[in-house]
């Protein structure tokens, strides 16, 4: 694609050509600055002139006599000295930070034979301890579950959904704990009677 040369405004030209300055050892000469800014060469000139003006830039010259710019009070980095090395460096900065966010992105997905405390935990909370039939102990899941649907039948409505609420709340945290269990011991084991 090829660069809008002279759309660039003042402040974006400033800001541009400081990030230069104080990202990258690239030198300051109008070409560069043009490469950085995407501003056309009339432009540049202008300002360029109007920043030595205003004392953001000085000016000096090589050994070959080409005009190099500074900021005086800004400390120069220590970065990358061509545009092909900066490239080189945001490109290897960014796979390294690809990769270490993957590593420490944690898989929602449980490994082979595990089970899921995330879904062991929705599917408790949502239906109570026959969620527990997921990860749990088959005769904790029964016995949880025939007490639950009792609860529902002798109690009346209003009592029951007083105690649904926080019931359902302790039944998920049940659930992921089964589901811990499980991956811990590589089996279904109760949380509550002796082991099955």
């Amino acid at each position: 694609m090829v660069p809008q040369w002279g759309a660039v405004k003042k402040a974006t030209f400033v800001e541009k050509v400081l990030d230069l300055w104080v990202t990258t050892a690239i030198p300051l000469t109008q070409a560069n600055v043009q490469i950085h800014t995407k501003a056309s060469r009339k432009k540049i000139k202008v300002y360029l002139d109007e920043m030595l003006n205003d004392g953001i830039l000085d000016i000096d010259s090589d050994h070959r006599g080409n005009l190099i710019y500074t900021v005086p009070g800004a400390q120069r980095a220590s970065g990358p000295k061509t545009f092909s090395e900066k490239k080189a460096r945001k490109d290897l900065t960014g796979s390294i930070g690809n990769a270490l966010a993957k590593k420490s992105r944690p898989s929602m997905q449980p490994r082979s034979g595990e089970k899921s405390p995330v879904a062991s935990g929705l599917l408790s909370m949502v239906f109570g301890p026959l969620g527990w039939f997921y990860a749990g102990s088959y005769k904790e899941a029964a016995i949880g579950s025939a007490a639950f649907l009792a609860a529902g039948a002798i109690l009346p409505s209003f009592l029951f959904g007083l105690i649904a609420v926080p019931a359902m709340v302790a039944s998920g945290a049940a659930g992921a704990l089964y589901a811990l269990q499980h991956n811990r011991h590589g089996k279904r084991k109760a949380l509550i009677s002796s082991d099955e």
